[in-house]
């Protein structure tokens, strides 16, 4: 749980993007339903033998879980910058904070993959004094995020 401090100013609140779901492996998941449901309609179309969709509908179902879990992750993860600290929240049942002090930043990086930049997605990557990794993921607009970290 996030408690401020009476000196404390919050910057930036924000949490994982809703558009990570439209990451390169759910594009993959979806050209193998769209695969599996061309089949079907070729080889029934031309009787050769009677397939059915029980491939399609596990792939669907697959896309579908990746899709609710990119819901929960978009309203139940939360990042929070103050001049102080950032704090991550997350956690569907239970939650789990963890912060940084923006005194303990050394380095502030971040990473797009090819679908992400075309979506603004990234991941902010901080490292510091004691942390080895602490990652924002799937952020809309990591370049902004990463300067209010900075200033």
């Amino acid at each position: 749980m996030f408690i401020k401090h009476e000196d404390e100013n919050v910057i930036l609140e924000t949490s994982p993007s809703i558009k990570s779901f439209f990451n390169l492996i759910n594009l993959l998941i979806f050209l193998l339903i769209i695969w599996n449901i061309y089949q079907y309609l070729t080889i029934n179309y031309y009787r050769i033998t009677n397939p059915n969709l029980n491939d399609a509908a596990g792939w669907a179902l697959i896309l579908i879980i990746r899709g609710v879990y990119a819901y929960i992750k978009s309203n139940y993860y939360l990042y929070i910058i103050t001049n102080k600290r950032v704090v991550k929240v997350d956690g569907l049942i239970t939650r789990k904070t963890n912060e940084i002090p923006l005194s303990s930043i050394e380095t502030i990086n971040f990473k797009e993959g090819l679908i992400e930049r075309f979506l603004n997605l990234g991941t902010v990557i901080l490292t510091g004094k004691g942390v080895s990794k602490f990652e924002l993921k799937n952020l809309d607009n990591p370049i902004e995020v990463k300067n209010n970290i900075r200033a």
